[in-house]
């Protein structure tokens, strides 16, 4: 014997799957490319328009992007050619700059 739900609760089933998501700027997620030191930004020449910062102006622009509901960051530290292995081990470090420009 089958046991039908209501009627409403039915459609609120058919409407959850069919109603249009909501974005929100807390959805996003901003990638932010990040060097060591207190240089100028470096326009990174194959992404047209993106520019990789220091630890210090990638700090600002977490405030900023914080100040418009943006919540989080993925980062993506640039690591020289001398630190990088097959194992990455560079990035395991605790003195490493990845692990510092995350602990910030």
């Amino acid at each position: 014997m089958t046991v039908l739900a209501p009627i409403a609760q039915r459609e609120a089933v058919l409407r959850a799957l069919v109603h249009e998501p909501a974005l929100t700027a807390a959805s996003l997620v901003a990638p932010l490319f990040v060097m060591a030191g207190d240089g100028p930004p470096v326009d990174i020449s194959s992404m047209p328009g993106v520019r990789r910062l220091n630890l210090a102006d990638t700090l600002r622009e977490c405030e900023a992007l914080a100040a418009l509901g943006i919540r989080a960051v993925a980062l993506f530290p640039v690591i020289a050619s001398t630190h990088k292995d097959d194992a990455g081990s560079y990035a395991r470090r605790r003195t490493g700059f990845s692990r510092a420009s995350c602990a910030r």
